[in-house]
């Protein structure tokens, strides 16, 4: 007897959301045999959010902007149009960090304008809209306007709004309202930086931070050799999500436009958490695998990290990149990346991010329906795309996802003959043969609750839908 618990429930709250997917993991590990090597956490968890103790007691984050936003109009010869997301820690040492992270991200700003503005005359200013979380007392709007001037004469710096405590969903609406707005020029190219490692500042931290925003900054990615670009930043990775490893980019207006709006508790996030529930219902009939990576919030998109997924999630993304092939992940975070490995180029050029489960990493490489039904391949993409935006969502013929990733003809014939309703076409067609939600595990073991179960559920007052699914071999059936 295999209990699932799942996301189906009177309530869209995150929080029940994350504590589910936990639970979800616990059993998964149970069921599944062998031992796995262990992922290092890519991403971390310092994101310019004001600091939680952790997710299962994640608490409602209420932006409260000092004055309603006025529409944004930057200067006609603006080289570069910047949105920061700045977080400043009230207790006195860590502000001091922050403020340093500020200077120096100011500083690439200035240094990238005036490559820029030598090479393009018409176009000699800079215009950087910030965000500012946290304290608006230690360094006050008016020092970094000044700073801004003093460290450029043409960098503009103006505050959009303050926040006693807000996450990143701010400083990405105010790029989204931007974008959507009916005088924005479709072709405008907007950037997002934010100042990472200002709450925890690690060595990975600050490599990770730097080589973002040179390369987010850089000539190549504000003005892509090939304009079809929609998306540049320093690597661009397929295989948990279509993603920029610490989200951030620079994006063009016209693709930015057809994005969910990522306001807080917004269609975005319960969308989101519609995709995975979707998935682990699927998965736990049996129709679809995840075996190259556990099942973490990071790798679902969920909490924060849904905000590192919302500018890679339209299935329209034209990608491209500042960083050459060869050019790991580990070399970014350890300060190894340097000019000379700088090699712009359409994306997508690489896969995984983390270190991904051997064994099936091998088993995958020959076996054609486990690339037909593993989610970090082409079924969990779609199923993002087509839960998120619809008939939008569904990729063109000329897409890139349908030569890149394995078994990507098969999936194009299927998306072909039913549109967004594809997975799930695949699902049912598929169940006239399905024995066991978990096929590979013969073993007969009663089920039982451990300890980490009993502590998840045991404080929890919401109401838990179970879905339970009883499944007989053929020679079983004439028993009784």
């Amino acid at each position: 007897l295999i209990i699932a618990p799942t996301l189906f429930s009177s309530s869209n709250s995150n929080d029940r959301s994350l504590r589910m997917l936990a639970v979800m993991k616990s059993r998964n590990a149970m069921l599944r045999s062998g031992t796995k090597p262990s992922i290092p956490n890519s991403i971390d968890k310092d994101h310019n959010t004001a600091p939680v103790q952790s997710f299962d007691a994640m608490p409602e984050i209420v932006s409260k902007p000092f004055k309603r936003k006025e529409k944004i109009s930057p200067p006609p010869d603006s080289a570069m149009i910047i949105f920061y997301n700045l977080f400043i820690p009230t207790d006195p040492a860590e502000a001091k960090v922050a403020i340093d992270v500020l200077t120096e991200q100011l500083g690439q700003v200035a240094t990238s304008l005036k490559e820029i503005t030598n090479k393009k005359p018409t176009l000699q200013s800079a215009i950087l809209y910030y965000n500012l979380i946290g304290n608006d007392a230690t360094f006050p709007p008016t020092e970094i306007n000044a700073l801004c001037r003093k460290l450029h004469p043409s960098l503009e710096c103006k505050l959009s709004g303050f926040y006693k405590q807000a996450s990143e969903a701010v400083t990405l609406q105010d790029i989204h309202d931007f974008c959507r707005q009916e005088d924005t020029d479709q072709g405008t190219r907007v950037t997002y930086i934010h100042s990472k490692g200002s709450y925890h500042q690690t060595l990975v931290n600050m490599n990770w931070r730097r080589e973002m925003t040179n390369s987010v900054l850089h000539p190549d990615c504000q003005y892509p050799p090939d304009d079809r670009c929609d998306v540049c930043g320093s690597s661009f990775y397929t295989r948990f999500s279509t993603i920029y490893p610490g989200n951030m980019w620079t994006a063009k207006c016209s693709y930015v436009r057809k994005l969910l709006s990522p306001r807080e508790g917004g269609e975005y996030d319960n969308k989101k958490v519609e995709s995975v529930a979707k998935f682990l219902k699927y998965r736990l009939w049996g129709q679809l695998h995840s075996s190259l990576l556990e099942d973490r919030i990071d790798y679902f998109g969920l909490g924060r990290y849904r905000l590192e997924h919302w500018i890679g999630s339209h299935s329209s993304i034209r990608p491209c990149e500042l960083h050459r092939q060869n050019v790991t992940f580990e070399l970014m975070v350890t300060g190894q990346v340097k000019p000379e490995h700088y090699e712009w180029g359409m994306g997508p050029r690489r896969e995984e991010v983390v270190e991904e489960l051997l064994d099936a990493t091998k088993r995958l490489k020959t076996d054609e329906d486990a690339q037909f039904r593993e989610y970090y391949y082409l079924p969990g993409n779609l199923l993002k795309w087509f839960t998120l935006y619809g008939s939008k969502g569904v990729p063109s013929s000329k897409s890139w996802a349908w030569s890149f990733f394995p078994a990507g003809d098969k999936w194009k014939k299927l998306v072909e003959k039913h549109g967004e309703n594809a997975v799930e076409k695949m699902v049912m067609e598929s169940a006239e043969d399905f024995h066991s939600a978990f096929s590979e595990n013969h073993e007969r073991d009663a089920f039982k609750v451990n300890g980490e179960d009993e502590a998840l559920f045991a404080d929890s007052t919401s109401t838990m839908t179970v879905f339970y699914h009883i499944s007989f071999p053929p020679e079983a059936k004439k028993r009784q």
